[in-house]
């Protein structure tokens, strides 16, 4: 995560979403902060729209892996224009539109990204969009396309399907063929996730997910489980996949897995042989860039012909950053929640 940039009064400045301590929402709060220049192989973007993602809530609170020091500016997905090139950056120039993984600092006016971070965008794509391309759309793509695809017709079962990757991968496995199983919190999240494009829904907070997954697939199983809330789910999930599945662990909501619970739910479900996968992005953008820079052209021909979208919930002023943090929190969302600086 960037550190927060100390202000130098012979320097413009502009404001940023600073935290000096963890805690809840009311712990971010707006500073002036001086105006980051790009390092060697870096670009500075004027941010136009900064993505929220729970990995954000997770910074704030102190509890995500690789926590950075104090203080410093969250958001890790932004859109813009091209603001500044430093050294050695080969194909972005000023004036560019773009959207960029951060490692940190994209609630703010302005973030510095690597080059290798940056997808451009020509003019297909609205920044609004783009905004939650790089982070949310990307683990979508990487999760139905290059890590666990289902196989031909196979079914499928979506965590926080009404989430902001969730509303995007229901759509590209729909896409794709598969028979989607989309898991929520409400009556009103089941509908716009069936919206999306999910076959079935599971309301999790009445109703048993394996119990339901089984009786929905006749007994077998789902092919593939994304997961992204750990802790005691991953237990459910090794009961509800079928014979050679997969379960993908690509986040860790509600905290991680026990060991002792999760090697008890493995040891039941050895007959089966299931597979059991973590994934994060940065796997994808490091170890497999050539395949990770052609599905972001994928995805942008697939959101500029509107052949999938991203439904953004609300997008909230730099001020209102508290609030977006409390209202994915309370889980009063859904879609991909935005802030404009």
């Amino acid at each position: 995560m960037t550190q927060e940039t100390p202000v130098d009064s012979e320097s413009p400045t502009m404001r940023a979403v600073v935290i000096e301590r963890t805690g809840g929402p009311e712990v971010l709060a707006v500073r002036e902060a001086s105006i980051p220049d790009p390092g060697p192989g870096e670009v500075r973007i004027r941010v136009e729209a900064a993505g929220v993602n729970f990995a954000d809530v997770m910074t704030r609170a102190g509890r995500y892996l690789g926590q950075p020091d104090l203080p410093f500016v969250p958001g890790v997905e932004t859109a813009g224009t091209v603001d500044a090139v430093g050294e050695c950056v080969a194909h972005l120039r000023e004036g560019d539109r773009v959207c960029a993984t951060h490692s940190g600092g994209g609630y703010a006016e302005y973030a510095i990204a690597r080059e290798g971070a940056v997808i451009a965008l020509g003019e297909r794509l609205d920044l609004a969009t783009a905004a939650g391309l790089p982070v949310a759309g990307m683990t979508a793509y990487h999760l139905s396309h290059t890590v666990a695809p289902p196989p031909d017709g196979g079914t499928a079962v979506v965590y926080a399907a009404a989430g902001g990757v969730g509303s995007l991968l229901c759509q590209l496995l729909r896409r794709s063929g598969s028979r989607v199983i989309g898991l929520v919190g409400d009556d009103e999240k089941a509908a716009f996730a069936r919206g999306l494009g999910a076959d079935d829904t599971v309301v999790y907070s009445r109703e048993s997910i394996s119990e339901r997954v089984l009786e929905m697939t006749g007994g077998r199983g789902a092919d593939v489980i994304y997961n992204c809330v750990g802790e005691r789910t991953l237990e459910g999930d090794l009961a509800g996949v079928a014979t050679f599945g997969t379960i993908v662990m690509y986040g860790q909501a509600a905290g991680p897995p026990s060991p002792k619970g999760l090697y008890v739910a493995l040891m039941r479900a050895f007959m089966k042989s299931p597979a059991l996968r973590l994934y994060h992005l940065f796997s994808s953008m490091t170890a497999a860039h050539a395949e990770h820079e052609a599905g972001a052209e994928r995805m942008i021909v697939w959101l500029a012909s509107g052949e999938i979208h991203l439904p953004i919930h609300r997008v909230y002023a730099l001020d209102e950053v508290a609030l977006a943090h409390a209202d994915i929190e309370a889980r009063r969302t859904r879609g991909k929640l935005l802030i404009a600086p």
